[in-house]
C-alpha cells in the first residue's frame, strides 16, 4: 500500500511505478467541476468515478483484488480507509469473474487511515482493504478508482 497527495505527487514519482504515476498524473490533470461520475477505460485502466456515502466498518466488506490494483483518489468529502495484510488469509467468498475477493472481518487485523480531499491510496493484490467507512457520522465522498491491470506494471 502507498498512499499520499495529489499536491505532492511530483515527489512521490520515485516511489511509484511508472504505470500508477501516469493514472495519478491524469486524474490530477482532470477539471472535477465538469467531471462526471461513470466510467471509462484508457489504455486498460477501468476509471470509475462516483459519490458514495461512507458506512460503520462492520458494515463494509474487506476485499482484494488479483489481476488489478486500486489506484483511490478522494475528490471530496472524508473516508476512514481499513487496511492490512493478506498473508495466508483466504477469501470466504471469490468472484474472479469482477475480480473480488471478500474476507471475514473477525478473522482481520486492520489498520485504519482518514482520506481528504486529494489523499491517494493504493491497494495492492496482497493489501486487504475497506474503503468508504466512518467512525461514527455518514460523509458523502466524491471518488475515483482507477483499477491498473497488475501485467502493466
Amino acid at each position: 500500500m502507498i498512499t499520499g497527495n495529489i499536491e505532492q505527487l511530483s515527489k512521490s514519482q520515485i516511489e511509484l511505478p511508472v504505470a500508477i504515476y501516469e493514472v495519478l498524473s491524469a486524474i490530477k490533470d482532470l477539471d472535477f467541476s465538469v467531471h462526471p461520475d461513470g466510467q471509462k477505460e484508457v489504455n486498460g485502466v477501468i476509471f470509475k468515478t462516483f459519490t458514495a456515502n461512507t458506512d460503520l466498518p462492520e458494515k463494509r466488506t474487506p476485499e482484494t483484488h488479483k489481476d488489478f490494483i486500486d489506484v483511490q483518489f478522494v475528490i471530496s468529502g472524508n473516508e476512514l480507509a481499513e487496511f492490512g495484510c493478506l498473508g495466508d488469509i483466504k477469501p470466504n467468498m471469490e468472484k474472479p469473474e469482477d475480480d473480488n475477493y471478500f474476507y471475514d472481518r473477525p478473522d482481520l487485523d486492520l489498520n485504519q487511515m482518514t482520506l481528504k480531499d486529494g489523499d491517494f491510496i493504493i491497494f495492492f493484490p496482497w493489501d486487504i482493504h475497506s474503503p468508504l467507512c466512518h467512525k461514527s457520522v455518514i460523509s458523502r465522498v466524491r471518488k475515483i478508482v482507477a483499477k491498473v491491470p497488475v501485467a502493466s506494471l
